[in-house]
């Protein structure tokens, strides 16, 4: 339930909800666990007592890292919440977490505690009170994952969802079977009207953008780096492209039949190397368009209906069709495709 006041006991303010006492501190949670065992050997909360909708459900990825000079088994991982997270995996100490988009509602992660500085402007808490934050509650990133190149474990490419959001939460009335359970008004907004989506080389060390895509739509699709040099990726718009790691250019895009979601793919037959991405609008970005909703409603599904005509995905075609394309030859006329 999104309405935060419902988790929390009287005195209804940010300063007792955020006592610890109502942390729900396993969720918005990465856990170790020994594998012979299952023992927990360690938690780490991203965001306690979760006033957004953040989750942190996004994927980890593990690679080996030099932080203040010495060696680390790292844990990364990109949260919704507008954070990039860097963890020693064999004990969970937190060593870096940098802001990867705009985020407003922590000022920054208290590296002693692990806790975020919560702002209250940016921080909805009472029934009526509309409070705007960023990134939205659909996160800096959603479902799509990150990819790195272990032989360069600082530089991740973060396929990046830049909006924000009003949310307000509501009275808590009746439940009923099939109606959304979350007590809230939800409006999603562009952070900048004309740039929904970034493709971003982020380096989770130093906690610098080192090169981005801008994209008038969201990027919703995972990213995929390759040994020669390249990362690929796709747009909700349906532009799937090729990138120069070292320099940030397109060297290649091709317009897909549809928007993008999936995450491409490379593989190797009879020593030819191709590349594979599934393109069709859906998930919780998708669901408007759809399900046919009312675009008019800017809370519709949560916000997105508000996110799908800002962004102007009403306009791009659905469909579920599969495409390959051999990497390192002139392209053919057409890609070799299957629905």
């Amino acid at each position: 339930m999104w309405a935060p006041q419902y988790r929390c006991a009287e005195p209804i303010t940010q300063e007792n909800c955020n006592s610890g006492k109502f942390d729900n501190k396993w969720s918005m949670s990465i856990f170790a666990r020994n594998i012979d065992t299952g023992e927990v050997e360690w938690v780490y909360q991203m965001t306690p007592f979760d006033q957004w909708d953040y989750d942190g459900i996004n994927e980890v990825v593990l690679v080996d890292l030099n932080v203040d000079g010495k060696p680390h088994k790292s844990l990364v991982h990109f949260d919704r919440n507008g954070f990039a997270y860097v963890l020693d995996r064999v004990d969970g100490t937190l060593l870096r977490a940098n802001k990867y988009v705009t985020t407003n509602w922590a000022e920054k992660v208290d590296m002693k505690t692990g806790r975020p500085v919560k702002v209250p402007e940016h921080s909805p808490l009472k029934v009526g009170g509309n409070t705007r934050a960023c990134p939205s509650a659909m996160g800096g990133k959603d479902q799509q994952p990150v990819a790195v190149d272990p032989n360069d474990p600082e530089n991740f490419y973060v396929p990046t969802n830049n909006w924000c959001m009003e949310l307000e939460p509501q009275a808590r009335s009746h439940t009923q079977q099939g109606t959304v359970y979350v007590f809230a008004n939800v409006y999603m907004y562009p952070e900048k009207p004309g740039v929904t989506g970034k493709f971003k080389k982020f380096n989770v060390v130093t906690g610098k953008t080192e090169r981005e895509i801008p994209d008038q739509y969201p990027n919703w699709g995972g990213a995929l780096v390759t040994g020669g040099g390249l990362a690929f990726y796709g747009s909700l718009g349906g532009d799937f492209r090729a990138v120069d790691r070292s320099t940030g250019k397109i060297l290649w895009s091709r317009k897909l039949s549809s928007g993008i979601i999936g995450n491409p793919i490379t593989y190797s037959v009879k020593g030819k190397q191709y590349v594979s991405v599934w393109s069709g609008t859906g998930g919780w970005i998708g669901l408007p368009v759809t399900a046919g909703l009312d675009l008019s409603d800017k809370f519709g599904a949560i916000g997105a209906t508000a996110m799908t005509k800002a962004a102007g995905l009403n306009h791009i075609p659905q469909g579920g069709t599969l495409f390959t394309f051999r990497v390192g030859e002139p392209a053919p006329d057409s890609p070799t495709t299957e629905k």
